[in-house]
């Protein structure tokens, strides 16, 4: 659904957040996506179920045995207030060659 070179993953640290009741053994990954415009309501339903559904597999065991909220959203970027410039494209290859 996506291009290779075009996928970025950041994870953000919070330092505060409160949850429910305050308690500490609360705890919450929030799972938000950004694409570029463009693309069918279709595929992007089925990206973002595809993505929440990877992740919800993933910590299935830490849901089951802590209190976690997990969620996911989905963000279209205007491309015309969105410039970009990037040479991952050319070097991708490369980048392939070194990891294998």
């Amino acid at each position: 659904m996506f291009p290779l070179a075009g996928i970025r993953v950041r994870a953000v640290r919070c330092d505060h957040w409160e949850i429910a009741d305050g308690s500490l053994e609360m705890g919450f990954i929030d799972i938000i996506v950004r694409v570029r415009g463009g693309r069918p309501l279709v595929i992007r339903q089925q990206a973002c179920q595809a993505i929440f559904d990877d992740a919800k597999e993933y910590l299935a065991s830490v849901l089951d045995q802590k209190p976690l909220a997990l969620s996911l959203e989905m963000r279209d970027i205007d491309p015309e207030l969105s410039p970009r410039a990037s040479s991952i494209r050319r070097f991708l290859g490369r980048v392939e060659e070194h990891v294998a």
